[in-house]
């Protein structure tokens, strides 16, 4: 149904009057209203509460957790954490890590590491900037048996750092890595920020030429899944020699990370 024209005008001509009062001059401004009284005491244990993947975590591999309010918080609370402490409870099955990132907020995530199988509370006490701390609603961590390959020795083992920019993903320089025997090789790559939401990486035949790129020999495939690391590829048979390594990262832009790669070759 269309809105009456009239009604409209009627409508505009009362707002009118009220803002500038009957003798036409402009009305004395209402007086703001009271604060609210915002409760962020007792209620946060109950609107807090620990957000973990549903799968279980490969020993050897870690995961995201989530410290999230429920529907109805109050958004002045939210504002008023200063920090968030996480710990496990039980058998010790994982670790706890925070790496905050470029915002403080970073501290409501965490990365939980699986160590050995079994299963664990995770909780995470929140403390506000006026000193006060509250519990929120713990939830459980199970970890599974480890998903990684056979081993072999290991022939790399290096840490590079990497920026976030603003137009493309981020990478590192094609590197020079040098296989000493012939074998299976696997490389597995790790970072620290719970902020870098996808990872993948490449092994080229050869040091890095770029008129004549070498063949790839291996590709991690699709990007790492948000909240899980690390990501892992492997090749059955690389002969001894040299190679280029890549490694491309999904980070917000003006971030830094830290990217440990390792090759383990099994001869053969």
């Amino acid at each position: 149904m269309r809105a009456d024209p009239l009604a409209l005008v009627v409508s505009v001509a009362v707002v009118g009057l009220a803002s500038y009062g009957c003798g036409g001059s402009p009305a004395a401004p209402d007086p703001p209203p009271a604060a609210a009284s915002v409760d962020c005491g007792p209620s946060l244990s109950v609107e807090w509460h620990v957000e973990l993947p549903g799968e279980e975590i490969p020993t050897g591999e870690s995961r995201v957790a989530t410290l999230l309010p429920g529907i109805a918080f109050p958004l002045a609370c939210a504002e008023r954490v200063a920090v968030v402490d996480w710990s496990l409870e039980g058998p010790a099955v994982a670790r706890v890590t925070v790496v905050p990132g470029a915002d403080s907020s970073v501290t409501s995530r965490a990365w939980l590491t699986g160590l050995t199988p079994g299963s664990a509370l995770v909780h995470a006490r929140v403390v506000l900037r006026d000193g006060s701390a509250h519990e929120a609603r713990p939830a459980t961590v199970r970890v599974g048996a480890s998903q990684a390959g056979q081993g072999g020795r290991l022939v790399v083992d290096e840490v590079i750092e990497i920026r976030g920019i603003a137009t493309t993903i981020s990478s590192t320089p094609q590197m020079p890595l040098v296989l000493p025997v012939s074998g299976r090789v696997e490389v597995v790559v790790d970072w620290d920020s719970v902020e870098t939401t996808g990872v993948r990486f490449t092994l080229l035949e050869g040091f890095w030429d770029q008129s004549k790129p070498g063949k790839v020999v291996i590709d991690s495939g699709p990007w790492a899944l948000a909240g899980a690391k690390p990501q892992r590829a492997s090749a059955e048979y690389l002969a001894a020699g040299n190679y280029s390594f890549q490694i491309l990262a999904d980070m917000k832009p003006g971030t830094i990370d830290r990217m440990r790669y390792q090759v383990r070759v099994s001869p053969r």
